[in-house]
């Protein structure tokens, strides 16, 4: 990928709809089934592993399959052209225990608000995403040693990049180590709200715009 020589990221691999709806993408299809996909995937990624749809948000159909049954329905329904969120892509990506997730906040190659998606006392409840769990927070990062952490991880993205504005998500695995494992251009910022109040999202936005302005008065 683009970014695994600059930062650490999941391995990952994408797979095609073996019946696509749209005759321009069968000429991307390599894999001929439902069955052979997820026969690369077990031959490719040790289990458990995710598979998830490329186009997704909020979690929905993401997968921590343990086996090859898990796989093949997880592929089933991402490629499932009865369902409204249905995609035409398919990841399987490398699967990384966490023992926390960040989110870092960035505005021209620096970063400006951090915080952690903490489920250390929510209850899992069916959906990977870690504000999907009953009772999760988002826990602003005033650690200076943790941002500082999260800048290095995150700092080589820049160089092949050109990310104006975004969130990027990261993982730390039990050894302390970090990886990017998304990037979003127009993150949400609801429950950073519900948990923190606005202050802090106003002082990052009025960095935002100070920025701006210095730039505009060049």
């Amino acid at each position: 990928g683009l970014l695994k020589e600059v930062t650490r990221t999941p391995r990952t691999r994408g797979y095609f709809d073996p019946y696509p709806q749209d005759p321009q993408y069968a000429g991307y299809v390599v894999e001929k089934s439902y069955e052979e996909i997820a026969d690369s995937i077990l031959g490719e990624f040790p289990l458990p592993v995710i598979v998830k749809m490329n186009s997704g948000l909020k979690g929905k159909n993401v997968y921590l399959c343990k086996d090859r049954t898990e796989v093949l329905r997880a592929v089933e329904t991402i490629f499932n052209h009865e369902l409204p969120s249905s995609d035409f892509v398919a990841l399987a990506q490398e699967y990384i225990a966490p023992k926390r997730e960040y989110r870092a906040v960035v505005f021209r190659k620096k970063v400006l608000l951090v915080y952690e998606k903490d489920i250390s006392g929510a209850t899992f409840i069916g959906n990977l995403s870690p504000f999907h769990y009953e009772n999760a927070r988002a826990a602003q990062v005033t650690d200076p040693a943790v941002i500082t952490r999260v800048r290095e991880s995150i700092g080589g993205m820049f160089a092949v990049l050109d990310l104006e504005f975004g969130g990027i998500d990261l993982i730390e695995d039990n050894a302390g180590t970090l990886h990017v494992i998304e990037l979003n251009t127009h993150p949400g910022f609801n429950y950073f709200v519900r948990d923190n109040g606005d202050g802090p999202l106003v002082a990052m936005y009025e960095n935002i715009l100070r920025q701006l302005g210095a730039n505009m008065t060049v």
